[in-house]
């Protein structure tokens, strides 16, 4: 984290969800709306805290 800054840490732990969906998504998984409507939530939020 001291790397990246606390910013980009920050956006990758709350993003983490989208990243697991993408990660089914390639094994043979469902695409699930819903849930990748509130990760895209999160991601706004994260980014909009930043500013």
């Amino acid at each position: 984290m001291g790397r990246l800054g606390v910013a980009v840490a920050a956006f990758h732990i709350n993003i983490a969800p989208f990243y697991v969906m993408m990660i089914l998504l390639a094994l043979g998984g469902v695409w699930n709306w819903p849930q990748a409507i509130g990760a895209a939530i999160v991601a706004l939020g994260v980014v909009l805290a930043q500013r």
